[in-house]
């Protein structure tokens, strides 16, 4: 397991999830409030807030919101719970649950920084991005399916904004319609 070292943030300026977040997860500090332990690709940092605070403002930040995103999740994965949360399209930043999000033992980790999960009883560790390694209360098979449904969502949503796009590039690109309407007269003026 890799060791980090400890940074606090600013509290003028709250955590942002971004895309080298690898997970957030809680922890009680010395007075019993719930913060969140983060883990960066090159470093970790404590705040002292709750992980469904900085996902849901994470999510405002990037122009969304938390109940928007879930309900967009149900569409896609339907009958499906614990759903994954987009953060940002753009950066493509998806946020897994190990729990309930209403739970506070709840933490968040991002799919793209999973490498891979290892079982240990009713429990999995995690290797991330940068080979540094995580204990979660969730089983292999449990994780394997939750990053699944993450990958469903990122592939979906790809694919729409691909759709969409193409349907912009095609109404650029076609011919306008007048162009097969010429009636004979026209055509004749026109050679």
């Amino acid at each position: 397991m890799r060791h980090y070292y400890m940074l606090p943030v600013n509290e003028e300026s709250p955590y942002i999830i971004h895309e080298n977040t690898m997970c957030v997860m809680p922890f009680y500090n010395d007075t019993g409030v719930l913060c969140s332990q983060i883990l960066e690709v090159y470093k970790e940092i404590e705040v002292k807030e709750s992980p469904s605070t900085i996902v849901a403002r994470s999510i405002d930040y990037f122009g969304g919101a938390l109940q928007g995103r879930l309900q967009s999740a149900g569409g896609i994965l339907i009958g499906q719970k614990l759903l994954p949360v987009m953060i940002s399209e753009k950066y493509k930043t998806c946020m897994v649950p190990t729990c309930s999000p209403a739970k506070p033992e709840n933490s968040w980790i991002s799919y793209k920084h999973v490498r891979s999960i290892v079982p240990k009883g009713n429990q999995s560790i995690i290797t991330l991005t940068n080979y540094s390694q995580i204990v979660v209360d969730v089983t292999r098979d449990t994780m394997e399916r939750r990053l699944d449904k993450a990958a469903r969502l990122l592939t979906t949503y790809e694919i729409r904004e691909e759709k969409i796009l193409d349907e912009v590039k095609t109404s650029y690109i076609a011919e306008p319609q007048f162009a097969y309407n010429l009636e004979n007269e026209h055509f004749d003026q026109m050679t």
